[in-house]
């Protein structure tokens, strides 16, 4: 045990040499309490340490070696190499070498230890020599980094974890410090706003702000400093940002911080695009607001076609009960005047509803409304046709053509404040693949076109992309201002059409309707009148069904002018109260009526309680029945159409072989 012992003894003699031999006890007493100092600070210290004989025998071990190790018996005396036979033969080479008088370390080296645990250490080895000056053996200093090799490994891969996160993130991030100045940013930055991350990183922050914000941000980060109160740190923040090209987005902020080791301030900010929910937003509430200005229309058009039915008809009973010719020339102008405001009413706030879909000649519609036309332009503006030979048949809902037309003469008035000339065309139109291509919106194949030229002011190139948005207007704010050719535009869509319009400054403008070609004529369901006098009734029995006095009243009157017996009912249960006693031969009612039974509701009941009693329904926009084999008046009608719609629903029912049984049609 001499040769184990000396190293110690030969250090700590030194020790108590130069601490001037301390007297009152033997020098073997105080060199033990030397050597006792000396086992304290090496069990004590924070590397593991271990002596070597140059067997690699063990002659000393630190407490920390024990631990560190999980040596359970006295090793002293006993070969390293036993102790621990999973020695690599690379650690055995560094044993050598250091037993050759090297001095060898290493900051971090990996072991397997026998269990298949591994062992992350940072070690130095060196010979220790005899008193004699030869090398008597090594020794092996320790430190287990384990642990701090795992956490820096954790750390690693929550860096990686965070930084894919980073990297594959659809928003910019971007990384400031506490003056703003960008220290990291994200690849979408560049998707984002324009700038490469070489161009941001160590550029202020500001230079992705508008000009108001920019300037007032460094003073946000140093109030921010000082007194630890702002407004810089939230989730959700909707704001603007500048791209490198200089263009505005809408973008969604969210900011947060966190301080490194010395206490220093940093900030991420996340920026999101939203500018894409915004226009979709934009697009939803204009659609919304498009819902509302829709049903307020049907609401009041409703309304107003019910005065001018109650005005029409009574100018109408006027003209039949007079010979005065001037009575009668100012009832036909007041007549014209109240059907002219219904057409306008009619096809401007009509619903869309494609329930009358037919094969149509567009000649006979213009022919029809011509009248109309020339008086809603006025006497400063010539209407000049020319309708084409031979021209193909399309299948459209005929009021919505009626509605198209006139709005596309109106915007040509529009745009002759001072008189000029409209020119209505009609003609057939092939469009090949070349031609589809060069109109945005066109596709290929045969349509039937209504062509509205003016001789107008025409267009600027910036109007001219923006004419079919709705609500786009050039008037003065206060002139009215609707859908106008946006209107066109869903129409000829719907129908599998398209709109082209040219213009020019000064050169006037011209629209182009094209319309499908209808290669099947199919079946017309639309009332028909006769060019003769109105049909007359045989005393039949009709039910006049409708909530509004002054109507319901006119009707009367004008039933019992046509040779039929008119009855009244109020509401949809009336009717069906009264049609359950029978005696009726056809029911006249109006669809829109308070309460939860409307007429198509009433229509409905009918078909299944009373399916051979005919119904004709009236309404104040096309499609409203739903079922083509109900018939519609449009409100409000002349004394010819309601005659037209009574004839031929008791016509329909008689050639269907059905009457009600308790008929009571008088003769």
């Amino acid at each position: 045990m001499e040769n184990v012992e000396q190293p110690v003894r030969k250090r700590a003699y030194e020790l108590w040499e130069r601490a001037g031999r301390p007297e009152g006890r033997s020098d073997e007493f105080w060199l033990r309490a030397v050597e006792a100092q000396l086992r304290v600070m090496i069990d004590d210290a924070p590397a593991a340490v271990a002596m070597f004989d140059r067997d690699m025998r063990y002659m000393y071990v630190s407490k920390r070696w024990t631990s560190d190790y999980s040596l359970k018996a006295d090793v002293i005396g006993r070969s390293h190499y036993d102790v621990f036979p999973e020695i690599p033969e690379s650690w055995r080479e560094i044993h050598r070498r250091a037993l050759a008088g090297e001095v060898l370390r290493s900051e971090e080296d990996r072991f397997v230890r026998t269990s298949g645990d591994v062992q992350w250490l940072r070690w130095e080895a060196r010979p220790w020599r005899t008193p004699t000056g030869e090398i008597g053996g090594i020794i092996i200093f320790t430190e287990d980094i384990t642990k701090r090799r795992a956490a820096e490994e954790a750390l690693k891969a929550s860096e990686a974890r965070y930084r894919a996160i980073v990297d594959s993130s659809v928003a910019s991030i971007i990384c400031i410090d506490e003056r703003g100045i960008v220290q990291s940013v994200n690849p979408a930055t560049t998707t984002i706003l324009g700038y490469q991350a070489d161009e941001l990183l160590g550029a202020n922050v500001s230079i992705i702000m508008p000009d108001d914000h920019a300037s007032r941000h460094d003073g946000y980060l140093e109030g921010y400093r000082k007194t630890g109160v702002g407004k810089i740190i939230g989730i959700g923040r909707e704001l603007t940002a500048r791209r490198k090209d200089g263009s505005m987005i809408d973008v969604e902020l969210s900011i947060g911080e966190w301080r490194d080791d010395s206490g220093r301030r940093f900030f991420a900010g996340a920026l999101r695009d939203i500018s894409e929910r915004k226009r979709v937003e934009e697009e939803l509430t204009q659609t919304r607001r498009l819902e509302f200005v829709g049903r307020l229309a049907a609401a009041t058009t409703h309304d107003f076609n019910n005065l001018l039915t109650a005005l029409a008809g009574n100018l109408e009973l006027i003209l039949q009960s007079t010979l005065d010719e001037n009575i009668r020339a100012m009832a036909r102008a007041a007549l014209e005047a109240a059907e002219t405001h219904a057409f306008f009413n009619r096809r401007l706030f009509a619903r869309r509803r494609r329930t009358y879909v037919r094969p149509i000649n567009l000649n006979d519609r213009i022919r029809e409304s011509f009248g109309l036309i020339q008086r809603a332009v006025g006497r400063q503006i010539s209407v000049q046709l020319d309708l084409a030979v031979d021209l193909w048949l399309t299948a459209v809902d005929a009021a919505e053509l009626d509605s198209a037309v006139l709005n596309l003469v109106l915007n040509s008035r529009d745009a002759m404040p001072h008189g000029g000339e409209i020119k209505i065309q009609t003609g057939n139109q092939r469009v090949d693949e070349a031609l589809a291509r060069s109109r945005p919106g066109a596709q290929a194949g045969d349509f039937a076109c209504i062509v509205v030229a003016d001789s107008g002011e025409g267009m600027k190139e910036d109007v001219l992309r923006r004419a079919l948005e709705p609500f786009f207007t050039t008037k003065p704010e206060g002139d009215s201002a609707g859908l106008g050719l946006s209107a066109i535009d869903d129409f000829a869509k719907e129908v599998g059409g398209f709109v082209w319009i040219e213009s020019r400054p000064g050169a006037g403008t011209t629209v182009t309707l094209s319309l499908p070609r209808a290669l099947d004529a199919g079946p017309v369901s639309r009332l028909t009148t006769s060019p003769d006098d109105a049909p007359r009734g045989d005393g039949e029995v009709v039910l006049v069904v409708e909530h509004d006095d002054r109507v319901r009243e006119l009707t009367l009157k004008r039933v019992e002018a046509l040779g039929y017996v008119a009855e009244e009912a109020r509401s949809a249960d009336e009717a069906r109260a009264r049609l359950t006693a029978g005696g009726v031969d056809l029911v006249l009612s109006d669809i829109v009526m308070p309460g939860a039974v409307d007429g198509v509701d009433l229509a409905r009941w009918m078909s299944v309680n009373h399916p051979s009693l005919p119904i004709v329904l009236a309404t104040v926009v096309s499609g409203g029945a739903g079922a083509a084999e109900v018939l519609t008046l449009i409100k409000p009608y002349s004394r010819k159409a309601l005659a037209a719609a009574l004839s031929q629903g008791l016509s329909r029912a008689r050639a269907g072989g059905h009457r009600e049984e308790t008929s009571t049609a008088k003769t």
